[in-house]
């Protein structure tokens, strides 16, 4: 049995169902960072907005673009780019600026506003 359907065997425990469905994702780990034997669970919040962009921009630039939208740089812990797509994904360290980033309605990127969406619930215009 992989690890994988062994994961999707094991029940939510009760302590942990009210965040089940928050858009928190469980992940399953055979390390242990105290130490202990056996398998663990680790609680990871996803905390990333994704955008597109038509244009070539470099890393740089989204690190002034994000500052210049009042966001600290030192809160942003990853920026992602996917060439084939021209998508970017930006992760944040807290939830509180994650929220503030999905509150506003454009960022300007390369002078171009881009509308900012939610990596994990996929926003969709319609």
């Amino acid at each position: 049995m992989s690890n994988v359907e062994a994961y999707e065997e094991i029940p939510t425990p009760l302590a942990l169902k009210p965040v089940h469905n928050s858009g928190t994702k469980f992940t399953f780990s055979e390390s242990d960072p105290w130490q202990k034997e056996g398998e663990v669970f680790k609680l990871v919040k996803e905390l990333s907005v994704t955008f597109l962009v038509d244009t070539v921009v470099s890393t740089m630039d989204m690190l002034h673009t994000f500052e210049k939208a009042s966001f600290n740089v030192h809160d942003i812990s990853s920026i992602q780019c996917k060439a084939s797509e021209k998508s970017w994904v930006v992760s944040i360290r807290k939830t509180k600026i994650k929220e503030y980033a999905m509150e506003l309605p454009f960022i300007s990127i390369a002078g171009v506003d881009m509308f900012l969406g939610d990596a994990v619930n996929h926003t969709v215009l319609v």
